[in-house]
């Protein structure tokens, strides 16, 4: 079924969560990249390509707003 240890899964949540892949803070990452090296190259090159982003595009143009679940208010 998956391919890729769960170790490797581990491993990749550690280290996201010890701090030192802030640069990708909102971004999306395949635990089989070598996750030192994509942080080794900084934020600028991240921001610089448009690397690891999701996004959803609309056709036409249309803005993601959000729609009537981004007017939801949560009580907290």
């Amino acid at each position: 079924m998956f391919q890729t240890s769960r170790f490797l899964c581990g491993a990749t949540c550690v280290y996201i969560a010890s701090g030192k892949a802030k640069v990708l803070k909102g971004r999306y990452l395949d635990v089989q990249q070598d996750i030192e090296y994509v942080v080794s190259k900084g934020a600028k090159e991240i921001e610089e390509h448009d690397l690891y982003r999701m996004k959803v595009d609309f056709l036409g143009g249309l803005p993601n707003d959000g729609g009537p679940a981004g007017e939801l208010k949560l009580d907290s």
